[in-house]
């Protein structure tokens, strides 16, 4: 009996080692969702946290390109269906603002809804000529209002760490 309980007490023991230990890539960040608490950006390394009441949610650094087709209404009151990509990465100081709009959803579904909200945004904040306009100039008015858009959200909701800003990079072809 004793061998037992010493038994089931070593496997206890080791399962909140390991539940109390996270490691972060050099190419990710993590946040640390606690039971009880506020969620905390992680950087590269081991972390020890409280067992059995966190949970750790790994997103990747590495840019990714975000393509997507969505309507837009311009700020002359145009609606037109425009195929855009941009590329999109994870920015420390606005990651938590994301973690809390995915809220378990899967990463690639949250990221082209975020980058459609930006561009849609984005869209109403200029004429439809300067829209049409941009496609012989590499599309760039609206990836760069779009990339304005998502830094001004970010910054924003960064401080409230609700919403979903991200940081867009370049246009690869809006």
């Amino acid at each position: 009996m004793k061998r037992i309980v010493a038994i089931a007490a070593a496997v206890i023991a080791l399962a909140a080692l390991f539940s109390s230990v996270s490691f972060v890539g050099g190419d990710e960040l993590g946040v640390l969702d606690p039971r009880f608490g506020d969620p905390v950006v992680l950087t590269r390394g081991i972390h020890f946290h409280l067992p059995f009441l966190s949970r750790v949610t790994h997103y990747p650094l590495a840019p990714v390109k975000v393509e997507a087709e969505s309507k837009l209404e311009t700020r002359d009151n145009l609606n037109f269906k425009a195929h855009y990509r941009l590329e999109q990465s994870f920015d420390p100081a606005t990651i938590l603002a994301f973690h809390a709009r995915r809220g378990g959803r899967p990463l690639a579904e949250v990221r082209r809804q975020v980058t459609e909200d930006a561009v849609q945004k984005a869209a109403t904040q200029l004429r439809a000529d300067e829209i049409l306009g941009a496609a012989t100039h590499e599309r760039s008015l609206v990836a760069r209002a779009a990339i304005h858009h998502l830094e001004k959200v970010a910054q924003h909701l960064g401080r409230r760490h609700v919403g979903a800003p991200v940081s867009a990079g370049r246009s690869a072809a809006a």
